[in-house]
């Protein structure tokens, strides 16, 4: 009943399509468990974490026939004191119920080698990052080679899902054998979910131009809140639902009947992932999208257009996401159509 009553208060937020305010399938009663235990109410927000908890509870382990997998980044730009800190509470409390919690990875990375070396421990994790903006104004900063080469890597491990990313070459003549070999390192199928967290004010002050067309901004998802200051609720007590914890547990130790039989073998040796294809219904869907985005793209500023470079590719990871949240063993048109219908509205 209490699940019932929580569900019922969620309302449209102002020109946003209702559609766009849950995840369709299990994913959905991650959005209802987080806007019942915030503080601050963000519809927006949690639905991107609902989705940042499918991206990484999938991680490695589903894959399209387009060879896309669920590893996607997130960026909530929201008001200080707004509530957009809750997704990283949601996070961590949903991943610990399913007993997950090795998911959950760094809160940044300082170096190149700071995102090798976790993704060695951890080859699929969540990062969650507050203060975003604040951390690409420090990498732009003069002198701060080390997090714009963090930059770097992260965008280069965004297209790496189904291939093998390498650690950047270092002068390696004082170095010992040991620490040689602690460089050479290759990380097979790497899967980062990065949630960023930033106000509007340090983020339109940190980006420019050249972030844009580096193609650092275009590998996000960016959710920006325009609700106004609100009092603060009394969040209810409940724990994440079991539809969830179940289903969370279920993805991250999914492999392949035909694969690997031991499972995950760490960073050299990824699970074999289990395969779902786009129907031919989803595939028209991705097609018109595309000469959508084309004709956009044509009639727009080039700085502009850049932003739209990786829109489809994230409309097809997020369909993957929504098909297993819907329990479907294909993209049908339903979950193509909303993962469009997502990335269109914020693109």
């Amino acid at each position: 009943e209490v699940w019932a009553s929580i569900k019922s208060k969620q309302e449209p937020e102002g020109e946003i399509p209702r559609h766009l305010l849950t995840v369709p399938g299990v994913l959905g009663d991650v959005v209802t468990y987080s806007a019942a235990t915030a503080i601050k109410l963000q519809p927006q927000f949690d639905v991107q974490t609902a989705l940042a908890i499918g991206s990484v509870a999938m991680g490695r382990r589903f894959v399209t026939d387009n060879r896309n997998m669920t590893g996607l980044y997130f960026l909530n730009i929201g008001k200080t004191g707004s509530g957009k800190e809750h997704a990283n509470t949601v996070m961590e409390d949903t991943l610990e119920a399913a007993d997950a919690i090795h998911l959950r990875g760094p809160n940044g990375y300082t170096s190149a080698p700071g995102v090798i070396s976790t993704l060695k421990d951890k080859p699929t994790h969540v990062a969650v990052i507050d203060e975003f903006g604040s951390m690409l104004s420090s990498a732009g900063a003069r002198g701060n080679q080390h997090k714009k080469d963090a930059l770097v890597m992260l965008m280069e491990a965004f297209g790496r899902q189904t291939k093998t990313l390498r650690n950047v070459g270092y002068a390696t003549l004082q170095m010992t054998e040991g620490q040689k070999k602690a460089l050479d390192v290759e990380i097979k199928s790497p899967s980062i979910t990065l949630i960023g967290m930033t106000t509007p004010e340090t983020f339109y002050e940190a980006i420019g131009g050249k972030d844009v067309a580096s193609g650092f901004l275009n590998r996000f998802l960016i959710v920006e809140s325009h609700r106004p200051r609100e009092l603060s609720r009394t969040p209810a007590m409940i724990d994440p639902p079991k539809s969830v914890t179940d289903w969370v547990k279920s993805a991250s130790t999914a492999t392949a009947e035909s694969g690997n039989l031991s499972g995950d073998n760490g960073h050299e040796f990824p699970p074999t992932p289990i395969l779902v294809p786009f129907t031919k219904g989803a595939r028209d869907l991705l097609r018109d999208y595309e000469k959508k985005l084309n004709d956009w793209q044509d009639r727009i500023a080039p700085v502009q257009a850049d932003m739209l470079n990786r829109t489809r590719e994230i409309a097809m990871r997020l369909s993957l996401i929504v098909a297993h949240s819907l329990g479907d063993k294909e993209i049908t048109v339903d979950a193509m159509q909303w993962a469009i219908d997502y990335v269109d509205f914020y693109a």
